[in-house]
This record gives structure tokens, sequence and C-alpha cells, in this order.
């Protein structure tokens, strides 16, 4: 579960949007206990994913085998497609499939965004979007985030590489402060 799928999900959840997550398979336990999501899939099972009409599919991790399948699975019902991000090592390895069927592909790119946003309403405007948004995250995240402290440098990069590689839940310990 990576940061900006868990902030969209957040934001999306307390707007009152049906949320459904997509992650890997030891990642479900952990995206399910966030709190911000109606349903969780492991990538393995997207063709359990409800076919409703409108549903728009944001590409977070830039799986093109995942996004082809979501493809498939929700047909016209797929309203638009939006890869946001890149986490796997995979998301450049686009060029050897061809297109999925349904709608084309957006690419969302944060910076570009920003300056489009802040040139129609202000940088001012756009500020206080910000700040909104940052409260309900933060408020989420002082409820469900776990902070684990080690000693020494050795430690914390064992505890970086485990939370890289997702082998970490950050909802199986109480908080400590």
């Amino acid at each position: 579960m990576r940061r900006t799928a868990l902030h969209t999900a957040v934001l999306l959840h307390r707007a009152g949007v049906r949320v459904v997550g997509l992650t890997a398979p030891q990642r479900t336990g952990a995206a399910a206990r966030a709190g911000v999501y109606d349903r969780v899939l492991a990538y393995d099972d997207v063709a359990g994913l409800d076919v409703v009409a409108g549903t728009v599919y944001a590409d977070v991790a830039g799986r093109p085998e995942i996004t082809a399948a979501v493809h498939r699975t929700l047909g016209t019902s797929l309203a638009r497609s939006v890869r946001v991000g890149g986490t796997h090592a995979a998301a450049g390895a686009t060029a050897d499939l061809t297109p999925p069927p349904g709608p084309a592909i957006e690419r969302f790119n944060v910076g570009q965004r920003r300056l489009d946003v802040a040139a129609r309403r202000g940088e001012a405007a756009l500020a206080a979007l910000e700040r909104a948004a940052h409260g309900p995250i933060a408020a989420w995240a002082a409820e469900h985030t776990t902070l684990e402290r080690v000693p020494g440098l050795e430690r914390a990069q064992d505890a970086w590489r485990r939370t890289w590689r997702g082998e970490t839940d950050p909802f199986d310990r109480p908080l400590h402060r």
C-alpha cells in the first residue's frame, strides 16, 4: 500500500466515494485495516471486481498487466483510466503491451497538474486546497499509523528495507510516542 494510493483513498472515502483497493496479496490485510477501502482485492483477483458503470481506475503502481486486466474486467463500464504513478520496477515496461480495451490511459503528472491549477485558480487558492486536504489525511494518520523506534543506523536501514519490500504492517502495533 503506497502513500499516493492511501492518501487518495482517505480523501475519496471522506467524500463518500466507493473505493476499491487493488494491492499485492501480502498487503491486502493492511489495506483492509486502513479503514478507507470499501473492498480490497489482491492483484490476482482483478476478475472479481464489481462491474459498475462510470468506474474510474487510478493506477498508482504502474503495472501494465494489472491495468490491462482491469480494462478487460470492467469493459465499457470503465469511464476513465488514469496512470498516477509507477512504484513498481515494471512501471516503465509498457512498450511490449498492446493498449488495453476501453478508454485511453491518461497520464497524471502531479507537478504539471499543480502548475495548471495554480495558473487557473491562483497560488493562494491552491495552497488553501492543499491545506484542506492535509487535515483529513493527518487525522487519519494519527489514528491508524504506528511508529517503531530503532536504535542505530544498521537497525534503521533494516527497518527501511522491510518497509520498502512491503514486509511491515503499519497497523499491527500500537502507536508509541
